[in-house]
């Protein structure tokens, strides 16, 4: 079966209210290589099945990911009816988190709290690689430039004693005769 067809199935067993059977269906097909929209119907799909609050939290703020790297990839007019799908989607996203905030339980502070504390820490560390990598950039660039520089100054000091050598020749020749 090809993605869309297997998604078909997951959201039919979902409308005929066949949550375990839906839940099994996406477990046994949802891969790291199905495409974005794939995912993101998998994970609200999934969100909407789960018993358990924190983690159909976990899988709409997987969903919202999701949504975010399909938008940049399918921007405004990059084929027909993308505008429709972006709506249709951030709808079936919005009704979700209305769906869960519905029944959030006492610590549902907690859980956000460590999703952002989680992405903080995520973006953070990026930025610190990324820094590092223009700093060794940087460095290797200025090691490049002190080299040439460093050549440059040598040769200079080789012309220089070169002059002064030969000026010195000059001298003890002219002192000689």
């Amino acid at each position: 079966m090809s993605h869309a067809q297997e998604l078909d199935t997951a959201i039919d067993l979902y409308n005929e209210e066949q949550y375990d059977e839906c839940i099994a269906h996406i477990n046994r097909v949802y891969r790291d290589n199905v495409p974005l929209y794939s995912s993101l119907r998998y994970n609200i799909l999934l969100a909407c099945c789960l018993d358990d609050w924190h983690e159909a939290e976990h899988r709409r703020y997987y969903a919202e990911n999701c949504y975010a790297n399909w938008c940049l990839f399918n921007p405004d007019g990059a084929y027909a009816g993308v505008e429709r799908t972006r709506t249709s989607l951030r709808d079936n996203l919005d009704e979700l988190s209305e769906y869960l905030a519905s029944f959030r339980p006492d610590d549902w502070k907690e859980t956000q709290m460590f999703w952002t504390a989680t992405e903080t820490a995520e973006a953070e560390e990026e930025y610190a690689a990324e820094m590092a990598e223009a700093e060794e950039e940087q460095q290797a660039g200025s090691a490049e430039e002190e080299g040439v520089n460093n050549a440059e100054a040598e040769e200079e000091q080789q012309i220089d004693a070169a002059a002064t050598k030969e000026e010195e020749q000059n001298l003890a020749a002219a002192e000689q005769s």
